[in-house]
């Protein structure tokens, strides 16, 4: 499978943002992709008080534009992840959403680890305004069975134990967008088996990481 990595420089503009992911997409189908994947919150990336102002239900705006790009392209488009309201929670999930190429949702996964944790003096608390989800997604696109992970969750491997057990040989695992230079990733993991989980992670180029930088990057 062909694979797309959409690098973005997200902010606090949701209509901009959504402007340059839809830009993105279609890049990458012209140049052939076949499955397209998205950075995390790619919607929006800024301040916590107005987590509620951005966030949306599933289905919803963002999923439908998703839904389009897909269905118009015959791309397969797994959505990074973006914060998914739900109907009487006060808190958010930061959910991913993975999309067929004829525009229906395939899959949903809610981020299993939250961000909780003290570096250098700093704190983050994405459990402030976020909740956890409760199971491990795969589903299929195309003929490819596909893992859905996000970001932190590299840090606990069990969950990619149980799916490459489960037969994924895509696991997509996106960090959120850069506004500062960062180190090369791993972004899509293709897993043969279990005990290959940490040495078959693809790794994008460099340049997928250059300061203020919104591209996407081709691979096979």
């Amino acid at each position: 499978m062909r694979v797309a990595v959409v690098q973005m420089n997200s902010g606090e503009d949701k209509a901009q943002n959504l402007s340059t992911a839809e830009r993105l997409l279609l890049e990458a189908a012209e140049r052939g992709a076949e499955l397209a994947v998205l950075p995390e919150l790619f919607t929006y990336l800024g301040r916590r008080r107005k987590h509620r102002e951005v966030a949306e239900g599933i289905p919803g705006p963002i999923s439908e534009l998703l839904a389009r790009i897909a269905r118009q392209r015959h791309l397969h488009v797994v959505g990074g992840s973006y914060l998914e309201a739900v109907s009487e929670q006060e808190r958010f999930f930061n959910t991913c959403i993975a999309i067929d190429a004829d525009g229906s949702i395939a899959a949903r996964y809610r981020k299993l680890h939250l961000f909780d944790v003290d570096v250098d003096g700093n704190r983050y608390r994405e459990s402030d305004t976020m909740s956890p989800g409760e199971d491990v997604v795969s589903t299929k696109l195309g003929d490819v069975p596909v893992g859905l992970t996000i970001c932190y969750d590299l840090r606990f491997p069990e969950l990619y134990r149980r799916l490459g057990a489960g037969g994924a040989r895509i696991i997509t695992r996106r960090p959120p967008s850069r506004s500062r230079p960062a180190r090369t990733t791993g972004t899509c993991s293709s897993a043969p088996g279990p005990s290959r989980i940490k040495s078959s992670c693809w790794r994008p180029p460099r340049s997928a990481h250059t300061h203020r930088a919104s591209h996407a990057t081709v691979t096979r």
